[in-house]
């Protein structure tokens, strides 16, 4: 197994295993007429939220790429057109030098 390979799987697992204790202790405290019973229910909540989270980070990560570099560009794309759009503006109202600090390189 490559070390990327590992690394993501790694990863998914501690995240899913840390992520899953805080949201089931929440949860399962917060269903619990009885907070005496915390102790017994909760881990084996944490249990099966763990088995699920797992397989669904490693599903779902993916996904999640793709649409946070949509995101990013379409982002990062208005504020280089906002950028450009004002210093053709100046340029053109006050004769006025300014740069842009977003260049049309990191744009892709």
């Amino acid at each position: 197994m490559k070390k990327e390979t590992f690394t993501l799987y790694l990863t998914a697992l501690i995240s899913g295993i840390l992520i899953t204790m805080f949201i089931s202790a929440l949860v399962t405290y917060m269903a619990l007429s009885d907070t005496a019973l915390f102790i017994e229910v909760w881990p084996v909540n944490w249990f099966y939220a763990a088995l699920v989270a797992f397989p669904t980070i490693l599903l779902v990560r993916p996904v999640a790429t793709k649409i946070t570099a949509k995101l990013a560009n379409l982002i990062y794309k208005e504020l280089f057109n906002n950028c450009y759009n004002s210093y053709k503006a100046c340029r053109s109202i006050f004769n006025f030098k300014w740069e842009c600090r977003y260049s049309k390189a990191s744009i892709r």
